[in-house]
């Protein structure tokens, strides 16, 4: 077998990791011939070869020269690996990849996940952080085995066969010039095999630690990502799952957008914007849209009784694992599993805006709510100027088509009049803009916070609730 090796390598910062690369790939029981890409000429150890010279002006492109090396030499190897220069793909890897080469179909393309280790030797998983999360519908079963998508399919390197390096050049995609989308240039040259020339990426469940590779500088390691058992939760809860009415997802988390600004936060940071707004007297709380839990968690802590309905079971089971009532990723079911409850509290974080019929869910939820209890509704500012200019010319001059983008652009006063259609006698309003305090902006009249808030919260209170909701 011969193998085709690229490293993009800018700068002289990493050089002790390609070494390491090189020593390991120069090991391994195959033919196999090494390419460095680089910004300027450097020497390395024997048998490397080094191109110099960046695609573009932008610095951020020379991952992209990889590309035109593959296309060149496509002929003469039977794989290729693409990684950027601190990945440590060790031959287990590249013998898992070849496994499940042999029993998936040729578009389907094994992947892998990135680790760290910090310096207690605690392992964690940088590349689950915000929108990212294990696809629920994409779960498979090939030959016994288990196999699902996970949303980020950015792991700063790729393997390829030859035929699916030739059908990824024959899409059009993969030889295009450098460009940005959900992904920056450095994340794009590693994911556009999958995300322009047609092929799909899934993780081998069922040998999911075959497809770890090591992310030797652990930047990441104290600013976000999960942990061994946290990863470890989700793949348990994704080989119980047996057939597609377990593997139901409450909402569909991705946009047909160039950004993720508006997908859910499946791994979001604590919210004490949220968890300052909810009174110390409001014991009993329903969370609706509930992820891994972060926020429900310190309500636990401080003795509130929490139950939530999760955007899927994978990610509920991390909830569940904080002592929280997680209920089923499907309203209908979970309000009837509910029925004969109220709550002091009620939180709708991050959802509405999910759901083609935003106002109906919401008058459902409502029905949960005691007499005198609130709703906490947060939606995105749709109108600040930072999401203007992420998604222009959405909102401004075109409209979000929900069955095309899978976003219904809510309003404050939509939902603030459809609050008090339902007997909310008190609604408040809070634009979180601590990020901006740094700048010294003018007040504009009350309009900066509405301007700048890439987020609002919608606090009601409720006079009489009325009945349970049907």
């Amino acid at each position: 077998m011969k193998i085709l090796v690229a490293i993009a390598n800018y700068g002289y910062k990493n050089q002790e990791f390609v070494e390491k690369l090189i020593v390991s790939y120069q090991s391994m029981p195959a033919e196999l011939d090494i390419v460095i890409l680089s910004d300027v000429p450097k020497k390395f150890s024997k048998n490397v070869e080094v191109v110099v010279g960046l695609p573009t002006k932008n610095p951020w492109s020379l991952p992209y020269a990889h590309k035109a090396v593959f296309a060149d030499r496509k002929r003469y190897y039977d794989l290729f690996i693409y990684s950027e220069d601190d990945i440590l793909i060790t031959w287990r890897n590249i013998d898992a990849f070849l496994k499940a080469d042999a029993i998936l179909n040729e578009n389907l393309c094994a992947g892998f996940l990135r680790f760290e280790v910090d310096e207690n030797n605690k392992i964690s998983f940088p590349d689950f952080l915000g929108p990212y999360h294990w696809i629920v519908g994409s779960i498979r079963r090939v030959k016994n085995e288990t196999f699902a998508q996970f949303s980020n399919l950015h792991s700063a390197c790729y393997i390829l066969t030859q035929n699916q390096l030739y059908s990824a050049i024959e899409s059009g995609g993969y030889l295009s010039k450098p460009t940005t989308g959900k992904y920056d240039l450095l994340c794009s040259a590693a994911t556009d095999p999958y995300s322009r020339c047609g092929l799909t990426k899934l993780i081998w469940i069922s040998k999911i630690s075959d497809f770890f590779v090591h992310h030797l500088s652990n930047r990441y390691v104290k600013e976000y990502g999960i942990s061994e058992d946290e990863l470890f939760k989700q793949i348990d809860t994704i080989m119980d799952l047996k057939d597609k009415i377990q593997q139901r997802e409450l909402i569909e988390p991705q946009k047909e957008l160039n950004t993720y600004i508006y997908d859910k936060m499946y791994f979001n940071e604590t919210d004490n914007d949220l968890l300052n707004i909810i009174s110390p007297k409001e014991r009993n709380i329903l969370s609706i849209g509930c992820c891994s839990g972060t926020n429900e968690a310190i309500l636990v802590n401080k003795n509130k009784k929490v139950t939530a309905i999760p955007v899927d079971a994978i990610v509920g089971a991390l909830a569940k694992s904080k002592n929280i009532n997680v209920l089923v990723p499907d309203l209908s079911e979970a309000f009837e599993l509910i029925r004969d409850q109220v709550f002091e509290c009620i939180v709708i974080d991050d959802l509405l805006h999910h759901f083609k019929d935003p106002i109906h869910i919401l008058k459902k939820a409502v029905g949960f709510l005691k007499n005198g209890g609130r709703i906490i509704i947060s939606i995105p500012n749709f109108r600040s100027i930072r999401n203007i200019k992420r998604t222009f010319p959405y909102p401004i001059f075109k409209r979000f088509d929900y069955d095309k983008n899978k976003i219904t652009a809510l309003s404050v006063s939509q939902v603030e009049a459809n609050l008090r259609k339902e007997g909310f006698v008190i609604i408040e309003k809070l634009y979180p803009v601590q990020e901006f305090k740094k700048f010294r902006v003018p007040a504009l009249f009350g309009l900066n916070e509405k301007l700048l808030s890439e987020k609002v919260y919608i606090i009601g209170t409720i006079a009489c609730a009325g009945s349970v909701a049907n």
